[in-house]
């Protein structure tokens, strides 16, 4: 029985990703998933930058000893 509602609910979550696929692959909707997929990516490279920028910065306060 455990297997059964495992398989059940495996199923519950497959069928919308079924649908999410189908729109998601359609010709006009591509180059707007790869335009968040982008988004994606380049927010994450500008978050490191100022992260590392602001070490940088917490590093040169400590020296100078402010």
């Amino acid at each position: 029985m455990n297997v059964e509602r495992r398989a059940s609910s495996l199923y519950k979550w497959n069928l919308p990703m079924e649908n999410v696929w189908a729109i998601i692959t359609k010709p006009d909707n591509i180059p707007i998933v790869g335009l968040i997929i982008l988004l994606f990516f380049f927010t994450w490279i500008t978050f490191k930058q100022a992260f590392e920028n602001d070490k940088r910065t917490e590093q040169k306060r400590h020296q100078k000893g402010e």
